[in-house]
């Protein structure tokens, strides 16, 4: 009677290691698809981050050269005007005037359009890394550009997948100890059993760990 009732227990073990295997192996392929979907955000942001620093970088030297143009026709302006004498006509002197007003107007017309006076330093240069800095700061704000993160989560998942297909192993052992507890029919159908137990438990202890500390 009391083997019989070892091997009935040794047989509602075997299921139960069963299920938890199955249950071990449905967590594995989650994970494996977690890291594929990580993986692919990871190369959104990454492909996004790097369209970000192109059009950042095309707006900002854009803008440089046009404080660079600016600069130039307002300077040319000035010597239009200092070339002004006494001497010339009233039409040569129509001319220059014409002449400094166009000039000014398309450098007016630069520095509204085309670049900001908050990135002038004191010494007149275009401050174009700071441009590009803010520039980078309002796209991480606007969109997920830290491709390293979805990488690191996308590692942590694919850690887990190989660490609970491994723990199927455990799992197995467990499922072939409680076999050998049932079809045994000597002392060692015990031993078997208790090791199946802490084999089982061993592999349990696994998938906690994984599943919240990896």
């Amino acid at each position: 009677m009391k083997s019989e009732k070892i091997s009935n227990f040794a047989s509602i073990m075997i299921a139960v290691v069963t299920v938890l295997g199955a249950m071990v192996a449905c967590l594995a392929s989650v994970a494996a698809s977690r890291a594929g979907e990580k993986d692919f955000d990871g190369m959104t942001a990454y492909i996004k981050a790097e369209e970000a620093v192109v059009v950042n970088h095309i707006y900002a030297y854009e803008h440089l050269r046009a404080h660079a143009e600016f600069f130039k026709d307002m300077e040319l302006s000035f010597i239009v005007l200092e070339e002004i004498t006494g001497q010339m006509s009233d039409a040569e002197v129509n001319a220059r005037l014409r002449l400094q007003e166009e000039l000014s107007g398309i450098a007016s017309e630069l520095r509204i359009r085309f670049f900001l006076p908050g990135y002038l330093k004191d010494d007149r240069t275009y401050n174009v890394q700071r441009e590009l800095n803010e520039a980078w700061s309002d796209d991480t704000q606007a969109s997920d550009l830290d491709a390293d993160k979805h990488f690191f989560e996308a590692d942590s998942a694919r850690s887990q997948s190989v660490l609970l297909s491994g723990n199927i192993i455990v799992f197995s052992t467990a499922f072939l100890l409680f076999t050998l507890a049932e079809v045994i029919e000597n002392r060692w159908r015990i031993f078997f059993l208790v090791l199946g137990f802490v084999t089982m438990f061993v592999g349990l202890l696994v998938v906690f760990i994984v599943e919240f500390a990896v």
